[in-house]
């Protein structure tokens, strides 16, 4: 599913290659967090954690993309989110998207 967000269209995309590019980015970039894969793959297939999940994978296959040629991304994680909560109906469409495709992280 495509979500534009300020005029830029960010790809939600639920996969193994994407947690870990997003593993990745936050070791590199935000340290402090901490992450392991394992952690994020617990966290982001957890329900509790859906809005979370949705934001971060429209965020940071973005922000990965401008890192890799070498621009600073024109959006922030908070204008995501933001944008996602004003939109709730997005939020019920890129989960149920997720879900249709959780077999491909949960192996179920």
């Amino acid at each position: 599913m495509i979500v534009s967000v300020k005029g830029i269209d960010l790809k939600a995309d639920y996969s193994i290659r994407t947690f870990v590019n997003i593993v990745e980015y936050k070791k590199r970039y935000e340290p402090h967090n901490k992450i392991s894969l394992t952690g994020y793959i617990q966290q982001a297939t957890n329900e509790e954690y859906s809005l979370d999940t949705v934001v971060d994978i429209l965020f940071y296959p973005y922000a990965i993309n401008c890192k890799k040629i070498g621009v600073s991304p024109s959006l922030t994680y908070e204008d995501v989110a933001v944008h996602i909560i004003e939109n709730p109906e997005l939020v019920g469409k890129i989960v149920e998207d997720l879900l249709n495709t959780r077999d491909i992280v949960t192996g179920k």
